[in-house]
């Protein structure tokens, strides 16, 4: 949800605002530089499903 608007947040206006913030470049390059695994056990997607 958009905290400024109490409106719903589509994923893209997520996504946008990752990128907007810096957050997903960082985590793309931790992605290809093999320090963060994106999948499996302990992987990045996994653990972010589990936060939210």
């Amino acid at each position: 949800m958009d905290v400024t608007t109490d409106e719903p947040m589509s994923g893209a206006d997520a996504v946008e605002a990752l990128k907007s913030a810096g957050v997903l470049d960082d985590v793309l390059a931790k992605i290809d530089a093999g320090q963060l695994q994106l999948t499996g056990q302990g992987g990045f997607l996994p653990e972010m499903v589990k936060a939210v």
